[in-house]
C-alpha cells in the first residue's frame, strides 16, 4: 500500500465519522439545545474545521500537500478554540459570545476609514447601532490581546494541555513554515544540486502521515464535541472512528522517521 492509500485510509476515518453526524444534526430545531450559545458555538467550530478538513483533503491527495499543511493549521485552532471552550463553558461562553459584536465593530471602524462610495446614510445609521451595542462590551477585550479568549496560540496550548501542548512547538511550528513561505522550506519548491535548476511547481505525492493523521484526530475531537453539545449519542461510532484511528498510528510513526531523515540529508 502506498503512502497516498494511508493518507485516504486516515482521511476516510474522518470523513465517516464528521459525514454521519451531519446527517443526523442537520434539520434539527434549535429549540431542542439546552444551551443553544453553546450547540451554535460548537457547530460552528466543528462547521470551519470540517471543512477545511475537507479542503485538506483534496490538496492532499492530489499532490498538493505543502498547501493542505497551511490548512492543517486552521484546523488544529478550530480544535483547540473548541476544547478550551468546552472546559469551562459558564465561564468561557459570555467571553465567546459577546466578541462576535466588538470584532465586527473592530473590523467595520476600518471599513468606515477608506469612506468607500457604497459606504451610504443606511451603512452608517447600521454601525451607529453597532457601536453603542460595542461600547458597553468593549472593555473585555483588550486590543493588544487576540480573540475572544486573549492569549497567543502557544498559550492557549499550553492552557488547554495535550495533544495540543506537544503538538504546537513541532508540527504546529513547521505548518507555519509553509503559511510564511519559510525559506527552511525552499527543498519543497526548489531543487538545486550540482548546478542543475529543478522549479517544483506541480503535485508531487509526500511520504508524510502525520499531517493527515493529526488532521483526521482534530475532525474527531471537535464531532464529539459538536455531538456533546447537542447531546446526541453518537458513542458507539466515535469510539470506533477512535479504535481506527488507533491502528494508523504506527504507519505514521515510520513515516515520520522517513521525513526526519530526508531532512537532515538536504
Amino acid at each position: 500500500m502506498t503512502t497516498k492509500q494511508d493518507a485516504i485510509r486516515l482521511f476516510q476515518i474522518g470523513d465517516d465519522l464528521a459525514q454521519e453526524f451531519v446527517a443526523k444534526a442537520q434539520g434539527i430545531s434549535t429549540s431542542t439545545c439546552a444551551d443553544p450559545t453553546y450547540c451554535r458555538a460548537q457547530l460552528f467550530f466543528f462547521a470551519k474545521g470540517y471543512k477545511s478538513f475537507r479542503a485538506m483533503e483534496v490538496l492532499w491527495c492530489n499532490g498538493f500537500w505543502q498547501d493542505a499543511l497551511t490548512l492543517l493549521r486552521t484546523i488544529f485552532e478550530a480544535s483547540l478554540q473548541a476544547r478550551y471552550l468546552s472546559s469551562d463553558r459558564e465561564a468561557l461562553m459570555p467571553l465567546f459570545g459577546d466578541y462576535e459584536v466588538v470584532a465586527k465593530c473592530r473590523v467595520l471602524r476600518k471599513v468606515r476609514k477608506m469612506n468607500l462610495e457604497c459606504w451610504d446614510s443606511r451603512a452608517e445609521a447600521s454601525f451607529g447601532r453597532l457601536e453603542r451595542t460595542c461600547a458597553s462590551l468593549e472593555s473585555k477585550y483588550p486590543k493588544d490581546k487576540p480573540g475572544w479568549h486573549g492569549m497567543k496560540i502557544s498559550r492557549l496550548a499550553e492552557t488547554v494541555g495535550n495533544p495540543y501542548k506537544d503538538t504546537y512547538p513541532t508540527a504546529y511550528a513547521f505548518q507555519s513554515c509553509f503559511v510564511h513561505s519559510d525559506i527552511f522550506i525552499a527543498s519543497s519548491y526548489l531543487d538545486w544540486t550540482e548546478g542543475h535548476l529543478k522549479v517544483k511547481c506541480g503535485p508531487e505525492e509526500s511520504d508524510e502521515l502525520e499531517g493527515p493523521a493529526d488532521a483526521t484526530h482534530h475532525i474527531l475531537q471537535l464531532t464529539t464535541l459538536a455531538a456533546d453539545a447537542l447531546a446526541m449519542d453518537i458513542g458507539d461510532t466515535v469510539k470506533s472512528a477512535f479504535g481506527r484511528w488507533k491502528t494508523e498510528t504506527d504507519k505514521v510513526m515510520a513515516s515520520r522517521a522517513i521525513v526526519l531523515d530526508r531532512m537532515l540529508q538536504e
